[in-house]
């Protein structure tokens, strides 16, 4: 058995907000060298990056006040754009824009706290993995979690809506057992059943 449970992106909407900033940066360079071209290829290259531009801040801004495309990332955008600078040749911006995106991937991903039988995953980076033997108390009451640390350091977090679900009698039990027994290797826990 095993428990997710998934911690709101506090940062998201600066996230956003930075993709958003990026998007029209890349849209005004893209507008300069169309308006101002060096030579035909560029000229070529800068039209196709205003469409594309363009074409994801649209989908930005329908994200931004619809309910459609939220699975889509726009961070996927950036990784269009630095081939779109590969093709220009300008490779400062098109390394830019990779680790613009791999960035934007990794800081809007959700960050899931996993407790199994042997331990609990914690989403840092590289994702840890602590043993229950670190902890004094594990509790989720009305959405809030708290990691109590026996080095007396305390984790508290409010749960994301989509773990709400999450049956608290039961991951507190689930929980209180794997600390209970987490000392006594010789001895299996009893893990409740769900019902």
């Amino acid at each position: 058995m095993e428990y997710e449970i998934i911690l709101p992106n506090n940062k998201a909407k600066l996230y956003s907000t930075l993709t958003f900033f990026i998007l029209l940066l890349n849209t005004a360079v893209f507008t300069y060298m169309y308006l101002n071209p060096v030579n035909l290829h560029l000229h070529t290259i800068s039209r196709f990056g205003l469409i594309v531009s363009a074409i994801y801040i649209v989908l930005y801004l329908v994200r931004s006040y619809t309910k459609y495309f939220q699975r889509y990332k726009l961070e996927f955008s950036f990784l269009v754009l630095g081939v779109l600078w590969i093709v220009a040749g300008i490779m400062v911006f098109a390394f830019i824009m990779f680790v613009c995106a791999i960035l934007g991937l990794y800081a809007s991903a959700q960050s899931k706290i996993i407790f199994t039988k042997d331990q609990v995953i914690y989403p840092s980076f590289p994702s840890s993995k602590i043993p229950w033997s670190k902890f004094s108390n594990v509790m989720l009451k009305d959405d809030l979690l708290t990691i109590d640390f026996k080095n007396n350091k305390i984790f508290q977090s409010k749960i994301h809506p989509d773990s709400a679900s999450i049956n608290e009698i039961r991951f507190n039990e689930f929980c209180g057992q794997q600390i209970k027994y987490s000392s006594d290797t010789s001895r299996e826990p009893d893990v409740p059943q769900p019902s």
